[in-house]
């Protein structure tokens, strides 16, 4: 009876004392303890002690249903603005031509809105829309193209009628699980391709207004499957982030124009285009010698852009490779310049693999325009890349080295850039002066050499402004001179250099919300 009488006193002590402290001090941290009762004195105790029976666990405090609700599922909500004006040289793009820099032209750079969903620790998804799209009213064009018959007349035909502008509206779309080995992570829908590490980064963590022109190859965003994982952490836990493997396996066709509903790979436009079905293969090994970077105390993966707001010596190291037996999207290099259309540095594949058996046909043996013939069956790519970026007590330096080869690149097509500055922190910001050499030469006309017109040197050099340690609020001031030789003397016709440098100022903010889904 004592000890009935015993049990029901220590639960109204429990239920008058304990609960009512418990609901008006719940951050006090009071019961981040372990409660105790001595049976005899009905007293209670945060320490175990001989005779005291537990009474309260804070263990016991979190039903699995709190777990839930507090930590799945929830949704966090990103966006991005970018807003821009350009001003040019007299014979660029963004000039009326009479003189320098006389024109401003201002327009969003990137509108972007979408986001994560975390449905438990090892499974989530994210959509990200790509808004600024949206804002092209598309149109009909028409374009032709000349050949040589096999009479030997120039002929005129009309090669295709699409909409202008047709990009679609999804930047990225996938959902994504965890495996309980290597640390693995699998996206399974459109990511970007693991091969350049400035097309790995985000565009809201870009140090300058836009990339190098390395990523003017190969789409950045594809559809597939892709991995990545960290064999190390089979050694120890604490070598995760020392070095990580990528991979993918895509459709090669990126995600823009239309592709991706019901069908991607085998999507012929209805028989308007050759049936090319060969995938397209990506990878890259990452080495962090001095591990990963440090974010709320804690070492996590790499993310390109955020470890210029370190302190501590970060170095990343690069490798990576592309593959593909039929090249079919290529992007185009922007030249800047008046009166000379933006030029692709790579030739994508016209006909079908195999090519075309009339030894009479000129046309089938235009190499320039992608068309396939029995001693060139198809278009390919081998691509290679190396690269590194690194930080010290705000220094900053980052470069990489990549070749093209194979069908679609010309002779000796390489492309490499070298990027230095430093961050200082001034009064809750931070200002970081950057400067940057990009270069660029290739065949691009397949005459088997490489011409003046032929070699583009990029010199950057700017400012970058931050609010605090993050890309959430970001100004950017840069100037670009851009060195070719796209204009011609009129006396002699030789090659010179084009005026047609640029002027950058950019402004960004980034955003992210959590929303708990109860």
């Amino acid at each position: 009876m004592k000890n009935r009488f015993l049990g029901a006193k220590s639960w109204i002590i429990y239920i008058v004392l304990v609960v009512p402290i418990f609901a008006e001090t719940e951050n006090s941290g009071l019961l981040s303890k372990d409660l105790y009762e001595d049976p005899e004195s009905g007293q209670i105790y945060t320490k175990p002690g001989p005779g005291r029976v537990k009474i309260y666990s804070k263990e016991s405090n979190t039903s699995q249903e709190s777990k839930t609700s507090s930590e799945y599922p929830k949704i966090k909500l990103i966006g991005r603005i970018q807003v821009r004006s350009m001003a040019g040289q007299r014979e660029s793009t963004y000039s009326n031509g009479h003189s320098d820099y006389n024109v401003w032209d201002t327009n969003f750079r990137r509108l972007r809105f979408g986001f994560n969903y975390l449905g438990e620790k090892w499974w989530g998804a994210t959509l990200d829309i790509k808004a600024e799209n949206l804002l092209n009213k598309p149109y009909l064009t028409n374009k032709t193209d000349t050949t040589i018959g096999a009479d030997g007349k120039v002929k005129t035909f009309q090669k295709e009628v699409k909409i202008n502008d047709n990009r679609g509206g999804i930047q990225e779309a996938n959902l994504w699980v965890k495996a309980p080995f290597m640390n693995s992570k699998f996206y399974f829908g459109s990511h970007r391709l693991r091969f350049l590490r400035e097309d790995i980064s985000t565009s809201a963590n870009l140090l300058l207004p836009e990339r190098a022109y390395s990523v003017n190859f190969v789409h950045q965003w594809d559809t597939g499957i892709f991995g990545d994982i960290h064999p190390l952490e089979l050694i120890d836990k604490k070598y995760t982030y020392y070095l990580k493997l990528t991979g993918s396996i895509t459709s090669g066709k990126g995600t823009h124009e239309g592709y991706g509903r019901q069908s991607v790979l085998t999507d012929n436009r209805s028989g308007n285009e050759p049936f090319l079905i060969t995938p397209m293969y990506s990878w890259r090994i990452e080495v962090n010698p001095f591990d990963g970077l440090l974010h709320n105390d804690k070492i996590v993966d790499w993310k390109e852009g955020e470890e210029i707001f370190q302190r501590n010596l970060k170095l990343s190291l690069g490798m990576s490779g592309l593959e593909t037996k039929e090249l079919r999207v290529v992007d185009s290099i922007n030249t800047f310049t008046e009166g000379v259309p933006n030029f692709s540095p790579l030739v994508t594949q016209t006909t079908a693999t195999g090519g075309d058996y009339d030894l009479f046909s000129i046309a089938a043996y235009n190499f320039t325009k992608g068309s396939t013939n029995p001693f060139r069956p198809s278009f390919g790519l081998s691509a290679h890349s190396y690269d590194f970026t690194g930080t010290w007590k705000g220094f900053y330096s980052n470069g990489a080295l990549t070749y093209f080869s194979g069908s679609s690149a010309g002779r000796d097509t390489k492309t490499y850039h070298l990027t230095f500055g430093y961050i200082f922190p001034v009064k809750g910001f931070m200002l970081m002066p950057l400067v940057r050499y990009d270069f660029l030469k290739g065949d691009f006309d397949r005459n088997n050499k490489v011409d003046s017109d032929e070699i583009f040197k990029g010199y950057w050099v700017g400012l970058n402004l931050f609010r605090g340690s993050a890309h959430d609020l970001k100004v950017q001031l840069f100037y670009n001179v851009i060195g070719d030789r796209l204009k011609s003397e009129y006396q002699t016709r030789r090659n010179i250099d084009a005026d047609n440098n640029i002027i950058y100022f950019q402004v960004q903010v980034s955003f992210g919300q959590g929303v708990k889904l109860n």
